[in-house]
Order: structure tokens, then C-alpha cells, then sequence
């Protein structure tokens, strides 16, 4: 294909991939497309999301359960850590009592609003790369082993963006989503 892709794990290297594939592809697209990224394994569709969801110029996150935060000891708090370089930075402390934003169920209004996502996603990873200290010293720790729910949850709560709608799971009305949560 000839376009750049950065170094790191599949699921931080799909969005790149879906950049350059409607870098490439921008011919097979409206402008009112809708989108929802999701995650393979973890999310079942009972209904046809497209037909569901109504929103106007919105990009849709989805929280994951209430008993889980952001905070320290949970594997959330260690993805931040980890693209930060420590837990005590503001980008890390301004979010530690927030919901965490499944980065496996995303709706996307418009093409607009993903290419949007996609720069801004991509940028920030890039940035938090270029900052972290175990990337630096070798590059196969691939972020620091932070994958995408660290960055995403770290961009969205820290840069919020008008278009940016945050759905906590208890006032899920959707019942065309169920997420299996992975405990470790």
C-alpha cells in the first residue's frame, strides 16, 4: 500500500489503518456516512446500530461499568501510567474518578467527524510516543505498553471537544450492545 504505519500493537494501529484506508478509498464515501468502530471479540449487535442511534454532528463514547474507574491498580490506571511515564502527571491525576471510555465501541455521525477522530487520535498517540521514556530506550515496547483505551480515555476527558458525547453504561438505552468485561 505504500503508507506509513507506526510500530505498536494491532489494536492502537487500527485507527492508522483506518486513516489510510479513507485516505486511499475517500472516492467510496458521502459525507453522511455514519461509522461505529468496535472492537471483534468483546461486543455483540442485537439490533442494526445505524438504524438506532439518532444524533446530529456527535461522536458517540460508551462508559464501561460503574465499578470501574480510571484510577490507580486497575489496568486502565497502568495504560495511562504508561503513556504518560508515571502516575502523578495532570493528564493521568485530572481523570483518576472518571468513568472509563470503552475504546471498543465508538459511533461516528459523519465521515466528518471520523477523519476528525482519526487526526486527533492519531496525533495525540504520536505526541504520547515521542514523550515516552520505555518507547525511547526500545522502540518494541511499542507505547509503552499502552494500548488504545489508555490514549483514547487520556484524549477524550483531557481535550473534551463539543462533538464529544460521553454515554455512561447505566444510561445505556441501546439494547443492541452488550460488552463482555475482561477481568485479568
Amino acid at each position: 500500500t505504500g503508507m506509513w504505519l507506526p510500530v505498536m500493537r494491532v489494536n492502537v494501529q487500527r485507527y492508522y489503518l483506518y486513516r489510510n484506508y479513507i485516505e486511499k478509498n475517500i472516492y467510496r464515501f458521502n459525507k453522511n456516512d455514519t461509522f461505529f468502530h468496535c472492537d471483534s471479540v468483546d461486543v455483540v449487535f442485537q439490533k442494526n446500530i445505524f438504524k438506532e442511534i439518532k444524533t446530529e454532528d456527535k461522536i458517540l463514547f460508551f462508559t464501561e461499568e460503574e465499578e470501574y474507574r480510571v484510577g490507580y491498580g486497575t489496568l486502565n490506571g497502568k495504560w495511562l501510567k504508561h503513556l504518560h511515564n508515571n502516575s502523578n502527571v495532570p493528564l493521568v491525576q485530572n481523570i483518576r474518578h472518571k468513568d472509563i471510555i470503552c475504546s471498543g465501541t465508538i459511533y461516528f455521525n459523519t465521515l466528518d467527524l471520523f477523519i476528525t477522530f482519526l487526526s486527533r487520535y492519531c496525533s495525540y498517540e504520536l505526541i504520547c510516543m515521542s514523550n515516552n521514556k520505555k518507547f525511547r530506550e526500545n522502540i518494541y515496547y511499542k507505547t509503552g505498553f499502552c494500548n488504545d483505551q489508555g490514549a483514547v480515555n487520556s484524549l477524550i476527558y483531557n481535550y473534551p471537544k463539543p462533538e464529544y458525547t460521553i454515554i455512561k453504561n447505566k444510561d445505556l438505552n441501546f439494547s443492541f450492545i452488550s460488552k463482555v468485561t475482561w477481568s485479568f
